[in-house]
Formats: structure tokens, sequence, C-alpha cells
């Protein structure tokens, strides 16, 4: 079965690779129009992700669909191959969820951060460490959570692969060579960064997905909004019961007193972070 957590990976002698692990994310939301935003993907091994993407590939096919675009496909007005507007938020949450259970049978590690865009506005001095957006505090706190995920061999080198968008594409390149800089681990461990378009990346797609439901779900807990996707995210963590396929599922939702502390352990560690040389 595809999808078995991180496996011993055997390469012969002439073989090349980029990185043992790959990992594919998304972000949703904007820091000028949102309350929220995520940053979701997920890691995998080079072999899982082939057969997933094969699995996704023959799902577009018999639903019609010449890519998963999350933000079209979640708006119940629109007719999205045979999923025909206006029947009503739970029929496509029907269509969607075969989706979501290739996910879960399909890829090792789902992988999600979210942030509350004005609470993360309100510590200026987190701006310094990070960056002004919280889209690249998000983007950092996921590289720390590949890194520190029990599961994931040290001496496993990482790839990341990333959706293409020019703006966050520099900045997140940017940000990357500071944490290489900054981090030991991160210099010998993420090897490589890519970005590309998803739609030549059903992973990606997949991780629009994951990036969309998470920042519903995080509005939720952040500002008691309700959605109608709620079953949605919750496919996200379940155990498949025929196959017993299930994705593990590393989360972080960031309010201002989860922001505070964070902070607070940033200052603990004047290695770290020393305010007078990041000013």
């Amino acid at each position: 079965m595809y999808g078995e957590p991180f496996q011993e990976t055997i390469l012969e002698e002439e073989e090349l690779v980029l990185a043992h692990i790959y990992s594919y994310f998304d972000e949703s939301g904007k820091e000028d129009s949102h309350k929220v935003v995520t940053y979701s993907g997920f890691v995998s091994t080079g072999k899982s992700v082939h057969e997933f993407q094969e699995k996704w590939k023959q799902m577009l096919r018999e639903y019609k669909l010449t890519e998963f675009d999350a933000k079209k496909i979640l708006r119940i007005s629109e007719t999205c191959g045979t999923m025909e507007k206006g029947v009503g938020a739970q029929d496509r949450v029907s269509k969607i969820l075969p989706f979501i259970q290739a996910i879960t049978n399909g890829l090792e590690l789902g992988i999600s951060v979210a942030v509350d865009v004005v609470a993360y506005k309100s510590l200026p001095a987190l701006h310094k460490f990070y960056h002004p957006d919280p889209h690249y505090f998000a983007f950092y706190q996921v590289i720390a959570r590949i890194l520190r995920h029990f599961e994931i061999p040290v001496k496993y080198q990482i790839g990341l692969i990333c959706d293409d968008e020019e703006k966050k594409a520099t900045e997140c390149y940017k940000l990357l060579k500071k944490m290489k800089l900054r981090f030991p681990e991160v210099h010998e461990r993420v090897v490589s960064i890519c970005f590309s378009d998803s739609g030549f990346y059903p992973v990606l797609q997949a991780a629009g997905l994951f990036a969309t439901i998470s920042r519903y779900e995080a509005e939720k807990r952040f500002f008691n909004k309700g959605y109608q996707w709620g079953e949605l995210f919750e496919a996200f963590r379940k155990v498949d019961p025929q196959t017993g396929g299930h994705l593990h599922f590393n989360s972080g939702f960031y309010t201002t007193e989860d922001l505070s502390e964070h902070l607070q352990e940033l200052r603990n560690q004047p290695e770290v972070y020393d305010e007078e040389k990041i000013k």
C-alpha cells in the first residue's frame, strides 16, 4: 500500500536524487483581505507522491476536471465538471471526500499552520525576526515542524516544492536563505526549493484544498465563525476503516496568546534572537 510512513530509501549507487523526501505546500488567505492566513501541505517520499498523483489524475478524469481548483470547487454556485451547482453543500462534500481519502491513504504527513493576521500585526518584534507578512511566519513554522517531526529520519534531506506566486516565491527563498544561515540543521537538511504551477502538480492541488479548509477551520476556532466544510477538515484526520490508511497530522493555530508565547520563547534564546542585531 502506498502512503506508509517514511520507509528507508535504498538508492542504486548511480541514482541521482535531489532529496530523500519532498514537501508540497500552498497558502490560503492574504494579509490585506483575510483575517487568517494558512500555509499547508504534505510531506512524502518520491515513490508515494508518484503513486498518489496517478490516483489523483484518474479521479480528475472521472469527475471531468482538468485540475482540482479548491477555490472554485468550494463555491457551490459554480458547476465544476460533474459537480453541479445549486444542489447544496452536502452534495459537494460527498464529491470532495474521495479526494481527501486519496490524500490520507496516499501521503504520509500533513502539516498546516494558521495565523491570526491582526494578532500577528500587533507584535512588531516578530516582524523583525520573520517578516511583516504573517504568511512568511507560517512558512518558517512549517519548515521547523518538518524538521522536528519524529517520524522523519534526521539523516533524510528534504526538498521543498511550493505553489508558484512570483512575489511570495522570492520572499520565501530569501527567508529560507536566512534560516540556513541561522540554523545548521536547515542548511544541512533542506537541500532544495522550487516553485511550480499547481495545474501540473496534483499534490499541489491537494495542498491548496488542505490550506483552504484549514483556513476555514482556523476562522472557526479564532472567531467562532461557522462554516459548511467541517466534515472535510475532520476527514483529513480520520483513519480509513477499509485500508487503515491515515495521514499523520501536525497543525498549529496561532492566536495572540500563542504568538506572544512564541515571542517569549525566542527571547529566551539570545543565541537565536538578539534584538540589537535584528533591529
